[in-house]
């Protein structure tokens, strides 16, 4: 089914040809009806907030395309970037599993499209499907072990350009490669939302940028960046 974003709509988890192996698309076709049926399809632009901070949760969010960033505000109003989500993952699963408030904000980073699920119908398929309790305990101990991570780098001590530089090798990992010399890697976010990720300014983002590619370090072509040493 076509949408005005431009998505491709599947009515039903359980017919899906899109479905990953993450936590919630990697169910038994008995549990993916019953998500289906109790969910419902709806779509966002770039730009949308799902949730913000302190907020009580409504139900959750299964991710079937796009891409979102979840930020925590500091004290004096900064956003950082904590992580981002993408297809097959779940926004708001902690919040609905222990009815209280979000602790991140949730923010479309592409057209997206979900399934929607109410609260109370999606504790009663927790109680109802093992399989789905088990691939929930799953991504939140995924989370926490992610939360750990972040929280074991705070106690590092690094410059901003340390940090930038770790970014584009996280990135070449994730997207399959191990960071050698020549590897490509796909940019998905602007100099503000990459200052919001290493904790600076976009100001200083554009600066090392510069920097990096007057020593020859990275070459960047639009949205594709090469690693050169």
């Amino acid at each position: 089914m076509g949408t005005p974003y431009g998505l491709q709509i599947v009515e039903n988890c359980h017919t899906c040809t899109q479905r990953t192996s993450s936590s919630f698309c990697d169910l038994q076709q008995e549990t993916l009806k019953a998500l289906s049926a109790a969910s419902v399809v709806t779509t966002y632009p770039r730009g949308a907030v799902l949730f913000v901070e302190g907020q009580m949760p409504k139900g959750i969010w299964i991710v079937c395309e796009g891409r979102i960033k979840l930020t925590v505000t500091s004290s004096c109003g900064q956003a950082r970037i904590i992580r981002t989500a993408t297809s097959g993952e779940v926004l708001g699963l902690s919040a609905s599993v222990l009815g209280s408030p979000h602790t991140l904000n949730g923010e479309t980073m592409t057209r997206c499209a979900f399934r929607f699920i109410k609260r109370w119908d999606f504790l009663r398929l927790l109680k109802d499907r093992a399989d789905l309790r088990m691939n929930a305990a799953r991504q939140l101990g995924e989370k926490y072990i992610t939360a750990c991570h972040v929280m074991g780098n705070l106690g590092v001590p690094q410059s901003a350009s340390e940090r930038l530089a770790d970014l584009f090798l996280n990135w070449a990992g994730e997207q399959g490669s191990d960071g050698r010399e020549g590897a490509h890697v796909d940019v998905m976010f602007t100099h503000e939302e990459v200052a919001q990720i290493i904790g600076t300014t976009r100001e200083t983002v554009s600066r090392l940028l510069r920097k990096f590619k007057q020593k020859q370090l990275i070459q960047l072509n639009g949205s594709s960046l090469t690693l050169c040493d």
